[in-house]
């Protein structure tokens, strides 16, 4: 369990920035006025797999 936990724990710490690129992005959105916002893959610098939110 210890070992999952600091397995999960470090997918975390390095998907993080990505994650938050993602939220800004999203609220910045959200901010503007658009109801359904969209997702862009462009504002991630490694596109490689990246198709949704």
């Amino acid at each position: 369990m210890g070992f999952l936990c600091l397995t999960n724990l470090y997918a975390i710490a390095r998907l993080g920035k990505y994650a938050f690129l993602v939220l800004d992005d999203y609220v910045s959105q959200k901010a503007r006025g658009i109801d359904e916002p969209v997702f862009d893959k462009n504002i991630m610098p490694n596109k490689d797999g990246v198709k949704s939110w």
